[in-house]
């Protein structure tokens, strides 16, 4: 019978068959045991006018009743071994009754090993081996010793029931390996097809990340870019505006504003990269004192607004320089202290530091709402609060603590928290942080006045959005008033102009359309003439690290992240161009 057709019977079978037989290779079993019972019910006729037994008849009956067990809920694998006991006392009584040693009957004690081992390994097989090895010799050492009759061995009658029962010997020794070849063939299949699943899978993930990631960096560049106008114009503005202006106000409103909506930007791209573990940490040696406190007066004038009593604590003992990732851990302490202040309607906020050995403690307390104990489990799971109502009366995404639990553990560390309801929270963590030599100073260049400020300086800014141009121009003009900036809307507008004109640096964006940053700063770089000595600074709001990497390896001179501090920005493009001239004499 061909494999079609023996599925064809098999999902025939299936259809008929009571439940507890229709998966695997259970139809088989359960046409295998019916007609072994069918067959021992007219052996056992034969045989008892042969040899007055009723074995045949015994056997039959203990099969039947375990199929009905199995399909009551008797497991299949029980039942297997009370069969093969079953079987093993059957043949007892049998070769007891035909002649001990020389019964034919005992070639069915052969069965009893393959059935186990073929369903249930090497383990059960070896077991009833030893089973049937055994009862072998107890029914030969009781031949010998005469305790069984062998005077009725031979004769015609004999001769038939011997020939039957080792013809159907060999019709079952082949069944159940074919049984088990077709049970494991199907296996295969079935292993072969969930395997082609998960392959399918795991493209579908794969795409679906690949989607993701372009995403993110698309969500990046379209809420960074225009964000990176509103910031610098305002820093831009407050730089040329009297401090006793009324407009003054105005602006540090719009600039807080603007921080706190940079704030959620950021907190969702995080997440986004904590996600998918395309967030780096970058260590540095930094003086953790001065950071702390730092992080801490960033709250300062909010914690004042609401009348709080707001402390920052340093152990003696603490050490001052540490090797971290000092933005990552500023982003922490400020979503710690922001909650703190934020739950708090009076009382005290206390940021407290203490040594542990080489490890230091970290702890920010309040005297605020607390958390009920049944909502503590949510805490830190993504764009969960304590309930519904603290989203309305307080407002926040739900990102901030998962995004801070997830650094900590990045770096190290547990961000673990107590809190009573109506008494105040505490959130603190423990990292390690051996005490490090001081590095030597670095004077920092964004705070001293340009050393070229006269300089007839050519600029081109690079940047499909015009407001970005603007905000550009605007720095380059006040920090160097002689220069002269030039303007392109895309990168092939930028080539065609650093080739017609003389240009010190190129301030370029990277997602432009026509030509992008990339292709068009290879371009630059693969001109022949002095031209493709220009400067060329990268100035993007696209924060996925393949995109940056590529940006960078096409021939940057400097890369810096939208919204981007202008200052830092002018200091190190000085320093460029003035390497640049000490290179070319």
């Amino acid at each position: 019978m061909t494999p079609d057709a023996l599925d064809r019977l098999r999902n025939r079978l299936e259809a008929v068959l009571p439940a507890a037989y229709r998966l695997g290779a259970m139809p088989w079993v359960f046409v295998v045991g019916v007609l072994l019972v069918v067959f021992f019910l007219v052996l056992s006729v034969f045989e008892y006018r042969i040899h007055g037994d009723h074995a045949s008849v015994l056997f039959a009956v203990s099969l039947a009743l375990l199929m009905v067990g199995v399909q009551r809920g008797l497991s299949f694998e029980h039942a297997l071994h009370w069969g093969m006991a079953a079987a093993l006392a059957a043949q007892w009584v049998a070769a007891i009754s035909s002649g001990g040693t020389y019964s034919a009957r005992l070639a069915w004690l052969m069965l009893i090993p393959l059935t186990p081992f073929f369903f249930y390994g090497l383990r059960s097989g070896l077991f009833w081996l030893v089973a049937v090895l055994l009862s072998w010799l107890a029914i030969g050492v009781a031949t010998e010793l005469a305790w069984i009759d062998t005077s009725r061995v031979g004769g015609v009658a004999h001769l038939d029931t011997s020939w039957g029962s080792y013809a159907l010997l060999a019709a079952f020794s082949f069944v159940i390996p074919v049984a088990y070849h077709r049970m494991n063939e199907r296996a295969l299949a079935e292993q072969q097809e969930r395997r082609a699943e998960l392959e399918r899978q795991r493209a579908e993930l794969d795409r679906t990340q690949a989607i993701r990631d372009q995403f993110i960096a698309s969500v990046s560049h379209e809420l960074r870019t225009p964000m990176n106008a509103i910031l610098g114009l305002n820093e831009w503005l407050i730089s040329q505006v009297q401090p006793q202006s009324p407009a003054m106000g105005v602006l540090h409103h719009t600039r807080q504003s603007a921080d706190h909506l940079m704030t959620v930007i950021n907190d969702v791209l995080d997440y986004s990269r904590l996600q998918s573990g395309t967030l780096p940490l970058h260590p540095e040696v930094f003086n953790l004192h001065t950071c702390v406190r730092s992080a801490f007066d960033m709250l300062a004038l909010k914690a004042q607004d609401q009348g709080l009593s707001y402390r920052c604590d340093i152990g003696p003992d603490v050490p001052v320089w540490v090797e971290l990732d000092r933005h990552r851990l500023v982003q922490v302490l400020v979503n710690l202290l922001g909650n703190a202040i934020k739950f708090t309607p009076q009382g005290e906020v206390v940021l407290q530091l203490s040594a542990e050995g080489q490890r230091v403690r970290m702890e920010v307390r309040d005297t605020g709402i607390g958390i009920a104990e049944h909502h503590q489990a949510l805490l830190f799971r993504r764009f969960s609060q304590a309930d519904g109502s603290i989203q309305q009366r307080y407002g926040g995404n739900g990102l901030g603590l998962a995004i801070s639990r997830r650094l900590m553990e990045l770096m190290g560390a547990e961000l673990d928290f107590r809190s009573t309801l109506g008494q105040g929270s505490s959130f603190f963590f423990v990292l390690d942080l051996p005490a490090q030599p001081a590095p030597p100073e670095v004077p920092d260049t964004a705070a001293a006045p340009l050393r070229t400020a006269q300089r007839a300086w050519c600029f081109l800014v690079v940047d499909d959005h015009p407001v970005n141009r603007l905000l550009v121009q605007r720095v380059l003009a006040s920090n160097w008033p002689q220069a002269q900036v030039l303007e392109a809307t895309d990168g092939l507008e930028a080539l065609a102009t650093v080739q017609a004109t003389p240009v010190d640096a190129v301030l370029m964006d990277m997602r432009m359309p026509v030509m992008d940053g990339i292709d068009a700063t290879q371009a630059i770089r693969r001109l022949a003439g002095p031209e493709a000595r220009s400067i060329i600074v990268g100035l993007t709001a696209n924060v996925n690290q393949d995109d940056l990497v590529r940006f960078q390896a096409a021939g940057l001179d400097g890369l810096m992240l939208k919204p981007f501090d202008w200052r830092r920005l002018c200091a190190e493009l000085e320093a460029l161009l003035l390497q640049r001239e000490r290179d070319a004499t």
